[in-house]
């Protein structure tokens, strides 16, 4: 009795096994297409076997770096000049709006001030070759600040869109 309880045990998981190998081999299989149809996404262009796969739009997203500024000591109430570049080159500078944001760090925490936020220009000319450049110039009291930019923009198909850079972090000395 003992043997045919271990050979129905055997038995019974070899099938589960399988069963589990079965699923697991479906699940991780390539989609099987017909002619015609389109694909799942990620798959683009045509194989050789004339399946016609769905195509993927790759826009170039636009990237605006964050505000550079003259090394140095930068003193209160003078103008400190800020500027960067916008990447891809725009094509359509004239509806476009670049705001400085300005944080100010007061007790610990970074605190976000509109007073002191800036509009800039955004030019083709500039330091940045090959790309859009933007210049402000900012007047900063005293005190740790934290500086982005932050860029409006319509797309090729005039759909508004914002773009902002990664934080510079300054200090306004006496």
């Amino acid at each position: 009795m003992h043997r045919t309880l271990s050979k129905k045990a055997v038995v019974a998981t070899a099938i589960a096994l399988v069963v589990v190998a079965i699923t697991a081999a479906a699940a991780f299989a390539a989609p099987v297409l017909k002619p015609g149809t389109t694909s799942a996404p990620g798959m683009s262009g045509t194989c050789t076997h004339c399946h016609k796969y769905a195509k993927t739009t790759s826009s170039k997203s636009t990237v605006v770096s964050h505000p550079y500024v003259a090394k140095g000591r930068h003193r209160p109430g003078h103008s400190l000049k800020v500027w960067g570049y916008i990447a891809p080159k725009l094509s359509n500078t004239s509806e476009t709006t670049l705001t400085i944001l300005v944080q100010k760090k007061v007790k610990g925490s970074w605190v976000t001030s509109d007073t002191l936020a800036t509009t800039g220009t955004v030019t083709a000319k500039g330091k940045f070759r090959h790309k859009t450049n933007y210049h402000a110039t900012l007047h900063l009291p005293k005190g740790d600040y934290r500086l982005r930019a932050q860029l409006v923009y319509l797309d090729s198909k005039s759909i508004e869109q914002t773009a902002t850079s990664q934080f510079l972090r300054i200090r306004i000395h006496r």
